[in-house]
This record gives structure tokens, C-alpha cells and sequence, in this order.
């Protein structure tokens, strides 16, 4: 049992803490409470240490908490929500579940639920998975290599257009990759947290890699994103890029930010041989006004 006679966070007093812990053979649990006018939380530990494979189980009650007096937030917001996370394994083979559940933000009295958040990673010297499905983000990312691995694997993907000299490293398997995300615009993001985001439609995300081709593609669409009064209709980001180059293509069919609004843009580009080729168009009412060519 812990009391602490002088705790404090962001300048907020937390002496009131109590911990409760007690581990034998390498098996324990601890219980951190706190409860004050600002803040009612309850947590549980439960873990088991192993030097091969640990594991943790984690709950955390937060019944109430006012994050403009724990200094979290400039605006009045009050916040509840239930979590529970358990972990198995060591730093580099693991399984993590994540999942938060009865969430709701108070703000200018009005409720916003935020629960459904749902997350997973599955870890191994020849997977990465991660899986997120919540009310605002949503992502899947496939591997069939380690993060480690696959971070190596895409430096050399990329140096490989800045450099005569194809990496590969014949010790390693040969990645893969897929990524699928999607953002989405929730009553809560707009109102609670980004009250400056008028509008956010569609924002999508996919990426496919294959080291043992050295296929590479990216695609980024944006249907239409307003913050205050900035604007940006269809951004669109496309890469490809194979063993010899990388080719890309951006665009929008308007940006308007503050005096300035730039109508639609489009650039293609291609990295080959060490050398970036760019043409860049603008474009009115269907016309166009502009082209460079570098």
C-alpha cells in the first residue's frame, strides 16, 4: 500500500492516489484509485512476469473527469469511460487487444458518445498485424515480416531510386505489405475536440508493397476537408513505383486558404536514375491556364 503526502500533474494535486499491489513468485495485481470532485478512477493490474512470455491485464474504470480542471483541455469538457487491455508476450512476439467501451464527452451540455474503440496487434518474426475499428479511424495493416523488417525493407525500397545499387538482402524473406485506412468525421471530433472542422468527407488510405517484385502503391483520396474557412476539394495522392522508378501524381480541384484560392492543380512526377522530373498543370473551368515542366 502506497499514500503519497505530495503528488501533483500538470500542476493538479494528486496526493489523494492510493495504490494497492502484492506480487509472489512473479504472479501480482495493484489497484490505483483516486476519487476527488474532479476525478473518479478506478484501475486494476493483474500481470505474470515470465522472462519468455509475460502477461498484463489492465482495466481502468474512469467514472468522471473533468479535463479542463485536470488541465487537459481549455474547454468545459467532462469525460466517463471503461477500457480494457490485455498484453501476452515480450518486446518482439506479442499479442495486444485494446478495447474502450461507454465512452461519453460532456461539452456545453450536450453528450458525445465515443465508445467502440477496438484494437488489435498480433506481432511475430513473420507477421504485423494491426486492426483498429473505432468511430473515427478504422485501419488494417498486413505484414508478413516483422516492424523491424519492414522498415528496412521500405528504406531500401527507396534507396534504391536515389542509388545505381539494388539492395536486397538474401538473409531476410522477402516483405509484403498492406494497409487499408479510412477516417471519418464523428459528431465528437467536430464539436468537442476540432470545433474549427466545418466538414471532412472520406478521407481513404491504401498501400500495397511487395519487395520480392519491387511493387510499391499508394493511393490518398480526400473528398472534401474545411477547417474554418480553408478549403480543399478532391485531393488526390497516387504512387507507383517498380524496380527502375517512381512515378506520382497529386492534385485538387481547389484550394482556398485565407485571400488566396488556387483552382485545380494537377502534378505528375517521376524519380528515376537519381534525377526528379516534375510537370506541374493549372487548370480553369476546364481550361488549362499553365504547365512547367522541371
Amino acid at each position: 500500500t502506497s499514500e503519497f503526502k505530495f503528488l501533483s500533474y500538470n500542476s493538479y494535486d494528486l496526493s489523494n492516489l492510493k495504490l494497492d499491489g502484492k506480487m509472489k513468485e512473479g504472479k501480482g495485481e495493484a489497484d490505483l484509485v483516486y476519487k476527488d470532485h474532479n476525478l473518479d478512477l478506478d484501475t486494476k493490474l493483474l500481470f505474470k512476469l515470465d522472462s519468455v512470455s509475460s502477461r498484463f491485464g489492465l482495466t481502468v474504470d474512469m467514472k468522471g473527469a473533468d479535463l479542463t480542471a485536470l488541465g487537459l483541455t481549455r474547454k468545459e469538457i467532462r469525460a466517463k469511460f471503461k477500457l480494457k487491455a490485455d498484453f501476452t508476450g515480450n518486446q518482439d512476439n506479442f499479442d495486444l487487444q485494446a478495447n474502450i467501451d461507454d465512452g461519453v464527452a460532456v461539452y456545453d451540455h450536450t453528450s458525445f458518445p465515443f465508445g467502440g474503440f477496438d484494437g488489435q496487434a498480433k506481432i511475430r518474426k513473420n507477421t504485423t498485424q494491426v486492426s483498429i475499428k473505432s468511430s473515427i479511424v478504422d485501419l488494417d495493416l498486413n505484414s508478413n515480416v516483422s516492424p523491424s523488417v519492414l522498415t528496412q525493407a521500405l528504406k531500401k525500397h527507396f534507396n534504391n531510386y536515389l542509388s545505381d545499387t539494388i539492395y536486397k538482402d538474401s538473409l531476410q524473406p522477402s516483405a509484403t505489405m498492406k494497409i487499408d485506412m479510412a477516417l471519418h468525421n464523428p459528431p465528437i471530433l467536430k464539436e468537442v475536440f476540432l470545433d474549427g472542422l466545418e466538414q471532412m468527407d472520406s478521407v481513404r488510405l491504401k498501400v500495397d508493397f511487395d519487395e520480392s517484385t519491387h511493387q510499391l502503391s499508394a493511393n490518398l483520396k480526400v473528398l472534401h476537408l474545411q477547417y474554418n474557412e480553408d478549403k480543399l476539394d478532391s485531393l488526390h495522392l497516387n504512387l507507383k513505383g517498380n524496380h527502375e522508378n517512381l512515378n506520382f501524381d497529386v492534385g485538387w480541384e481547389q484550394l482556398k486558404t485565407g485571400p488566396l484560392s488556387i483552382p485545380k492543380v494537377s502534378i505528375n512526377g517521376s524519380l528515376k536514375d537519381q534525377k526528379l522530373t516534375l510537370d506541374f498543370d493549372t487548370f480553369s473551368e476546364g481550361e488549362k491556364l499553365a504547365h512547367i515542366r522541371s
